[in-house]
């Protein structure tokens, strides 16, 4: 499993066998913050991912991330 964290993004790719999806805690400007589930889920080789900056309103940044196996 890779994962990587770009500015307001996390990606997740699963290299061997298993799957998983990522949840990310997004903030919005005033401080507040939320968490949002992918709905990709990876396996095989493909990857699952959040991006903060597409969301409206919690869209100023990453605060953390979680990962579902």
């Amino acid at each position: 499993m890779d994962v990587q964290q770009q500015h307001r993004k996390i990606n997740m790719v699963v290299n061997g066998s298993g799957s998983g999806m990522v949840r990310a805690q997004c903030t919005r400007a005033n401080g507040g913050t939320k968490w949002y589930q992918s709905t990709i889920e990876a396996s095989h080789g493909s990857n699952s991912h959040y991006d903060c900056e597409n969301n409206t309103t919690y869209d100023h940044a990453l605060a953390g991330y979680g990962i579902d196996l």
